[in-house]
């Protein structure tokens, strides 16, 4: 009698670790949510130090939704065969809108990232990146690739021109 409840006990408390243990797991996995901010997110021209005419921003909210930090070690964009790497380099992009001579509107962007990013556990943040953008990816979908330790995330954005922004919006 006393060794069936002594493996009974036994039995109840393997199984409650297990359970235990699967419940940190899921907690451990890497969990990213990323939102786009289409108000901060555009192409338009800047720095002629590149070939290309256009640049991209793409302006992010990301969010660790883990218990354990996270690191984003690479940031591209990808549209058919034509995939870019984000350097961490600062850019110049034209991010105002000109009125008239005498009014205009300027976007003002988040933290440009600078990678590798760490994020802590359930903490959020605001990111811009700043990619040279040629004809291919202009007013078409293309894949934002995030890239961490563990996994890599992949988003569909499409972004509109700076001036298109205004237009649709009025004054």
């Amino acid at each position: 009698m006393i060794t069936l409840i002594i493996a009974i006990t036994g039995a109840i408390t393997g199984v409650l670790a297990l359970i235990l243990q699967y419940i940190e797991y899921k907690k451990s996995k890497v969990k990213l949510k990323v939102n786009l901010d289409e108000k901060k997110s555009f192409y338009s021209t800047g720095d002629t130090s590149y070939k290309c005419k256009y640049f991209g921003v793409i302006s992010i909210k990301i969010s660790n939704c883990s218990a354990l930090p996270l690191t984003i070690d690479e940031a591209e964009i990808k549209y058919n065969d034509v995939l870019l790497h984000y350097f961490s380099k600062e850019k110049h992009i034209n991010k105002k809108h000109v009125y008239d001579k005498q009014s205009y509107t300027e976007i003002v962007l988040f933290e440009q990232a600078k990678l590798p990013y760490r994020i802590n556990c359930y903490d959020t943040t605001f990111l811009s990146f700043i990619f040279p953008f040629f004809d291919e990816f202009i007013n078409n979908k293309f894949e934002f690739i995030l890239r961490t330790p563990r996994k890599e995330y992949k988003y569909k954005f499409k972004l509109n021109e700076l001036e298109e922004m205004f237009k649709n919006n009025g004054r």
